[in-house]
């Protein structure tokens, strides 16, 4: 009983994992847009 309890609880937090994951990734080329501008321009300050 105890060790069904403690499946469900890994379980639960493996599917938390999994939609960080989805979160992040769907989020990732907003970021990858919004700070390549920034990145672009830092690099040109510097030339």
């Amino acid at each position: 009983m105890m060790e069904d309890a403690e499946w469900k609880q890994e379980s639960g937090a493996k599917q938390d994992l999994d939609k960080m994951k989805g979160c992040i990734m769907s989020l990732f080329p907003i970021f990858f847009v919004l700070l390549r501008p920034i990145l672009k321009s830092e690099h040109y300050d510097y030339k």
